[in-house]
């Protein structure tokens, strides 16, 4: 998909993207940036009714020379605008607590299905945001019941 093609999709609706691994890129993040970020960015430049959401992980340290081509997310208070040319860092995920879990499946489980199931992936997974995701994504069975 083109830049000019998500800027047709957002015509109409949301575009969200989820791209992992960015650090297996010929050139990783900053090769990223340059060669899909920076172009896709630059057809967007006109305002439009919905949103281009893009996901990215990288599974390794940023390094300091590419600090400058990336944004931290802004303070709350901050008069600063958002660079829309420059992705924005968010801090690395640290592993889930059981009880993070649990009040997170209470809103789609009953309370004994949400701590047993809390419990449950706890041991499969270790609260590793990266193996919880791939579970609850791709294991249909916690969700049936």
């Amino acid at each position: 998909m083109g830049a000019g093609q998500k800027a047709d999709g957002l015509e109409t609706s949301d575009v969200i993207l989820e791209i992992t691994e960015i650090q297996r890129f010929n050139g990783s993040l900053l090769s990223f940036i340059k060669d899909f970020w920076h172009p896709t960015v630059s057809v967007l430049k006109k305002p439009t009714q919905h949103r281009l959401v893009i996901l990215l992980t990288l599974e390794q340290t940023i390094l300091p020379e590419w600090e400058a081509f990336v944004q931290s997310p802004l303070a709350m208070d901050d008069d600063s605008e958002i660079d829309s040319m420059r992705p924005i860092k968010l801090a690395e995920l640290k592993e889930f607590t059981e009880k993070e879990l649990t009040s997170w499946l209470y809103k789609w489980r009953s309370p004994n299905d949400a701590l047993v199931l809390a419990e449950t992936l706890m041991k499969e997974t270790e609260g590793k945001p990266e193996g919880l995701y791939n579970k609850l994504l791709h294991d249909n069975s916690i969700w049936v019941g």
